[in-house]
């Protein structure tokens, strides 16, 4: 079971890391995460070199919310924007 302060998030729906909870930006911004050794997560990295801009989603108080990711600047970091509620 995760942590009650951190949250799921996912990539073509499958877990890539976890996230605290009050540390997902409200637009756009750096994002500190933890990653999974999972599928997904390669995938993530895989889409980021070749250039793409994918799309991850995660749940919070109920709801559905997807980012776009332009970078990774680091291990455990990502650069988002777009982030809203679905």
């Amino acid at each position: 079971m995760n942590d009650p302060g951190t949250i799921v998030f996912y990539y073509e729906r499958g877990p890539v890391g976890t996230v605290e909870t009050d540390a997902i930006p409200n637009g756009a911004g750096l994002l500190a995460y933890m990653p999974f050794r999972s599928a997904s997560h390669h995938a993530l990295y895989r889409a980021i070199a070749d250039g793409r801009t994918p799309t991850c989603t995660f749940s919070r108080d109920g709801a559905e919310f997807t980012f776009t990711i332009i970078a990774s600047p680091g291990y455990g970091q990502l650069e988002v924007r777009d982030v809203h509620r679905l």
